[in-house]
């Protein structure tokens, strides 16, 4: 079981896209059903802490770039299949769909320069 912290991170382009719903709030404070996306993550991951990182009016606090843990795009909603992905992380590896970067395992500021504007070839 998963016990590293998970940071979900908005994707400002999807932050965008998704206005004016995300006026007031993150991503993955969006309900999907009668679950927000942050609450799905907390279900599936009760013992991991989960920290929601979007743009600083909407957060309580600055984020951290020296921060480490599994970094996930706040979009992307969680299931059970997951479990097992991220649980075989590796410190500096990340996990793609379509040539988009959607979780890594490291430091904060390392995954902001991994997701944003950035697709990766193989």
């Amino acid at each position: 079981m998963l016990k590293l912290p998970i940071f979900l991170l908005d994707n400002n382009t999807v932050w965008e896209d998704l206005k004016p719903i995300t006026f007031t709030r993150a991503v993955s404070e969006i309900r999907i059903g009668i679950l927000t996306i942050v609450e799905k993550w907390i279900k599936l991951f009760p013992i991991s802490t989960i920290n929601l990182i979007s743009e600083e009016y909407l957060m309580l606090c600055e984020s951290q770039p020296d921060l480490e843990g599994i970094i996930v795009q706040s979009h992307f909603l969680p299931n059970e299949n997951w479990l097992s992905y991220l649980n075989t992380l590796k410190k500096g590896e990340c996990l793609v769909y379509e040539n988009q970067v959607f979780a890594y395992f490291g430091k904060l500021g390392e995954a902001k320069d991994l997701f944003f504007g950035s697709i990766v070839k193989g």
